[in-house]
């Protein structure tokens, strides 16, 4: 799929206006095609992340991951809304139909990277106000915007994030038990490392290099020859701290956030002794994360609850009363809910316009 979309971007003429962005990309009808019917397959993923060398490895595919997505939104988006325009909805849902599927296409990637990024991108993509003017355009189908509709349904960003906090812990805990093994921490690679540096820097100066340096790799590296009970005492605190102050503060079958104030208050407070002193390194700042994924999911939500409402003035010429109406109605299955407070969407109807806002989303 990477390779596959970069050709998307080639000649295309900037700042070009509505009316002519379909001409203007005509020739790139085939690859959109073929990225549409790539992203229907349920396997279909960007390619893996490299963990081979070290933890930055993946950042420069991150990198041309998301600006891919934000490239190829802005593109899609453009040419929907000429679609509408035109009065072709099939079209129009095909364009965004792929956004949506790519921008969701890191789930596949396990990793608490795959799942950032993946809550990071739809954040960016999903909060734009276009996509409210692009699902309340007059010219949908009922059948388009079902498509669009069913296409956001299964997208599961806590689920996502639970999952990627599990493989973490347990990549912690392999971690950590293999550097029990590992060769002593004054090795060859200090030593040339500190050769090396001493070449660059005035005499004056080495004495006050030469203390950092070791404090440093001392501070890296003293898990490699501490004693083998510190690694497992650290490990229990590992699994101790990530159950009751990570784990518990979400619920991805309650589809819900719980932010019990500072979370990592009683890491941060806990003394560093020998057998906690590792294990708060890797703990992270989950609080912050949980509450990004929350936002973004919400707005997910609301799009979805949007293609709902749009549907239904498709078929009834005016809005609902109430969102309860969708539900009987059978225009989605059950009304979402916003992910940190748990309450329904505000929803108000203004005639022939609607507004929705919910506690952790942008308003619609």
């Amino acid at each position: 799929i990477g390779a596959a979309v970069e050709p998307l971007f080639e000649g295309l003429p900037p700042e070009l206006g509505i009316d002519g962005i379909l001409q203007a990309t005509q020739h790139l009808e085939p690859r959109i095609q073929e990225l549409h019917d790539a992203l229907q397959m349920e396997a279909c993923e960007w390619m893996p992340l490299n963990y081979d060398r070290m933890h930055s490895a993946p950042v420069p595919q991150i990198g041309d991951f998301t600006k891919s997505s934000q490239k190829l939104a802005k593109l899609l988006c453009t040419r929907a809304e000429a679609y509408l325009d035109s009065g072709d909805p099939d079209k129009a849902s095909r364009e965004l139909f792929v956004v949506i599927k790519f921008v969701d296409i890191m789930r596949f990637e396990p990793s608490l990277v795959g799942s950032l990024t993946r809550s990071s991108l739809s954040a960016q993509i999903v909060s734009d106000p276009t996509w409210h003017r692009l699902l309340t355009h007059e010219n949908w189908s009922d059948e388009a915007l079902l498509k669009l509709q069913q296409a956001i349904a299964p997208i599961d960003l806590l689920g996502h994030l639970e999952s990627a906090m599990e493989a973490e812990l347990a990549g912690v805990i392999n971690a950590m038990t293999a550097s029990m093994n590992a060769e002593p921490w004054m090795d060859d690679g200090f030593r040339v490392g500190l050769r090396i540096d001493l070449r660059h820097i005035g005499p004056d100066q080495w004495l006050g290099h030469i203390e950092r340096r070791f404090r440093s790799y001392f501070h890296n590296n003293l898990p490699r020859w501490m004693p083998r009970g510190w690694h497992g005492q650290n490990g229990a605190r590992v699994i101790e701290w990530y159950d009751k102050c990570i784990l518990s503060i979400y619920d991805s079958k309650k589809q819900r956030v719980y932010l019990k104030g500072a979370v990592n208050t009683e890491i941060n407070r806990a003394p560093a002794t020998p057998y906690s002193f590792i294990a708060k390194r890797f703990i992270p700042q989950v609080s912050d994360i949980a509450q990004s994924v929350a936002k973004s999911q919400t707005n997910w939500d609301l799009l979805r609850l949007t293609c709902a409402l749009q549907r239904y003035h498709l078929q009834y010429g005016a809005y609902p009363e109430n969102l309860e109406t969708l539900v009987e109605d059978g225009f989605i299955k059950q009304l979402p809910h916003d992910y940190l407070s748990g309450d329904r969407p505000t929803y108000e109807r203004a005639g022939q316009a609607f507004s929705l806002a919910s506690q952790s989303a942008s308003t619609l």
